[in-house]
């Protein structure tokens, strides 16, 4: 118990402390001069501009009428971004193997949270999140939480590993790779492989129990 009560301490000190910085972070933003319209990454919309960009780029666009975007043109576009990293695909594919696997797992490890969340929710609400509840909804979570946690932390693991040696053999990015880059990488690895140890088969009772006591 004292080590669970030294997780939940540490978890809202992390809180406070994120919390504080991001405020920050967003105040320091705010008195900053706002960009120029050609200084922002094109997002696509215009029908005329399928690649992205504004009709603020036409010559003496004043004379045309403007033409509308598309907010469903736009959702696509970020959305093949954020989901299958399209630019990265087309422009640098040999970078993109590696890129993209590393931010999928990450994505599916944030699931993998949220999802040990709901089910300490459900733990809590008298329900057994395990693989052999009676319960369709615990046992679909249990078994969700695995799946997601796994594949999230083995894809992270590869990803972190690729990127290191890619950022450090290859000669076009070493110049734009910081100390911090490495340092990054390194703890979003360390993570990973901490977890992964920690977990080894199958989610532990502890950690729901963990979350259950930094909700209540």
């Amino acid at each position: 118990m004292d080590n669970i009560l030294w997780l939940q301490i540490a978890t809202y000190a992390f809180s406070v402390l994120f919390l504080v910085l991001l405020i920050a972070r967003m105040l320091s933003y705010s008195r900053i001069s706002t960009h120029l319209r050609w200084e922002l990454y094109p997002l696509v919309g215009e029908k005329d501009r399928p690649w992205g960009g504004s009709y603020l780029e036409k010559p003496e666009w004043w004379t045309t009428p403007h033409q509308g975007k598309s907010l469903l043109a736009e959702l696509r576009f970020m959305g093949q971004e954020v989901l299958f990293f399209k630019e990265y695909f087309h422009l640098n594919r040999d970078y993109w193997y590696f890129v993209y696997p590393f931010h999928i797992g990450v994505f599916l490890f944030l699931v993998f949270l949220v999802l040990l969340f709901v089910g300490a929710l459900t733990v809590l609400g008298g329900v057994s999140v395990s693989a052999e509840s009676v319960n369709t909804w615990g046992k679909f979570l249990y078994y969700a939480t695995l799946v997601t946690g796994g594949t999230g932390l083995v894809l992270g693991a590869i990803g972190c590993v690729c990127l290191l040696i890619k950022r450090r053999i290859n000669e076009n990015l070493k110049p734009y790779t910081r100390r911090t880059d490495y340092f990054n990488l390194l703890f979003v690895l360390a993570v990973f492989l901490f977890q992964m140890l920690t977990e080894r088969v199958e989610i532990r009772d502890a950690e729901r129990i963990y979350a259950v006591s930094v909700k209540g």
